[in-house]
């Protein structure tokens, strides 16, 4: 039920990366942190919600980690080094900003993740 989201989301961030990086799109880049920015917000509510039960021995609420958070951060990190690559001769100050956006994106996944599978 949820694969034909999941597949036309890899496909709109896919496609966002590449008119933003190869055909020197800036606005697709800034489109593409704007669909990075609900899974960021859900990834930081479902880590919330398995730090707070974490004294519980039955955590259900680290599937939301391990199902959702954990996936979502590897793809932004895997698209994320695709767009460093791509990115790698431009020196314009919107490739700049879409490079500090992305890294602080990364960030707050990698931490939420380790903090969500600390406290599963």
């Amino acid at each position: 039920m949820l694969y034909p989201l999941v597949a036309a989301f890899l496909l709109l961030t896919v496609a966002l990366l590449i008119v933003g990086s190869v055909g020197r799109k800036p606005a697709a880049l800034y489109a593409l942190k704007c669909v990075w920015l609900p899974g960021l917000v859900l990834a930081a509510y479902l880590t919330f919600g398995t730090w707070q039960d974490r004294s519980y021995s039955e955590n259900w609420a680290a599937y939301g980690v391990l199902f959702f958070v954990l996936p979502f951060t590897l793809f932004v990190l895997l698209e994320a080094v695709l767009e460093f690559v791509l990115l790698r001769g431009q020196h314009d100050s919107h490739a700049k900003a879409a490079r500090i956006v992305t890294a602080v994106f990364v960030v707050a996944l990698v931490v939420l993740s380790i903090v969500g599978v600390l406290s599963a």
